[in-house]
Parts: structure tokens; sequence; C-alpha cells
């Protein structure tokens, strides 16, 4: 992963981490319903993240389909997740509010767009807005 990318990340979960904090708490300080929980994935080192609707809407989270084209399944590259193991990740909702990682593979970027083979069919629905943020909650970078 680049530098600038880890950064990019690291800002973003610090950024989500304040978002966050702020989404927990009511006048006087009272603790309220978590902003945002993570659940695992049985038998993986995934979890499905749960975001609030509030917490949603503060991230701006938006989300798109997964396209076919002559050069692959294609979804936008600010989808991607690259990690420090050289993975590319991308995050799907089949529910509303819940997130989860879906590898995708072997990605080839152009003009945009992240092409692959391997991964989230055609018509799934994957984040292209605060990747960074949920990737942050759910691996803890950031806290």
């Amino acid at each position: 992963m680049r530098a600038s990318t880890r950064r990019t990340a690291g800002v973003a979960a610090l950024a989500l981490a304040l978002i966050l904090t702020a989404c927990g708490r009511g006048d006087g300080g009272l603790e309220l319903e978590p902003p945002a929980t993570k659940v695992k994935i049985e038998g993986t080192d995934r979890y499905v993240v749960h975001v609030t609707e509030k917490a949603a809407e503060r991230l701006d989270i938006n989300t798109t389909e997964v396209s076919e084209t002559e050069q692959g399944l294609a979804v936008p590259s600010a989808a991607v997740i690259l990690e420090p193991d050289g993975r590319f990740w991308v995050y799907v909702t089949d529910e509303p509010l819940a997130y989860h990682r879906e590898e995708i593979s072997p990605v080839r970027e152009e003009g945009g767009w992240a092409y692959y083979e391997n991964g989230p069919g055609p018509g799934t629905t994957v984040v292209i807005e605060s990747v960074a943020e949920l990737w942050g909650e759910e691996t803890g970078v950031g806290k």
C-alpha cells in the first residue's frame, strides 16, 4: 500500500472515530446507541459493520452496483480497498445499514474503474463513499 493511501486511510479512520463518538453521545454525556457495531463473520477474520442511520448520514455512505463489462466485472476505483498484504476488497451490502468486505481479484485499474474477474457479481451493491471509514471501523485502525 502506498504511503499516501495508508495516510489517507489513517486520517479517514480518525475522522470516523470522531464522527462516531459524536453520534454516540446525547445531552449531558449519556451514552446512547453506539453509532457502529460489528459482528464476526463465522470462519473468517472479517466482520459485518452495522451503522446507525445517523452515522450513515454523517458518513455520507453512497453505493452503486457492480457492472459487467467487456473488460470484466467493474466498480468505481473509489470502492476498492487495498490491504497491506496486497489483497483487494470492496464493501458490499445486502441489508440496510450493514456492510461487509468481499475480496476481488485480479484487479486492473483504468480510467477511474477497477476491473476484476472473481468477487461480487453483477448487480451486487457496493459502497463507493466512506469505504476507508468502514474499513477503519472493522479493523480498528485509528482507535
